[in-house]
């Protein structure tokens, strides 16, 4: 699982417990609890993560600030996340 989506996911209420290695030497958590995870929560931070993104991406040609407002606008507006 990718680190940033089990730190948002801890952040929401789910559980990791102790980590262990497989076979190939990945890490992965021995069990994960989601039973008090908030569905709402994880959702949001993840849509608060995407539009972080866009707004402080810097692109090379015709950086406008303004149309990356506007895209993180529309994300936040298209799920319906206000903070």
């Amino acid at each position: 699982m990718n680190e940033r989506i089990q730190e948002l996911a801890e952040q929401s209420g789910a559980y990791f417990g102790a980590a262990s290695q497989d076979y190939f030497g990945d890490v992965h958590p021995a069990f994960v609890s989601t039973d008090k995870i908030d569905l709402e929560k994880f959702a949001k931070l993840i849509v608060q993560d995407c539009t972080w993104i866009v707004t402080t991406t810097e692109i090379e040609r015709n950086d406008n600030a303004r149309l990356r407002g506007e895209i993180a606008s529309k994300i936040t507006k298209h799920f319906g996340v206000t903070e």
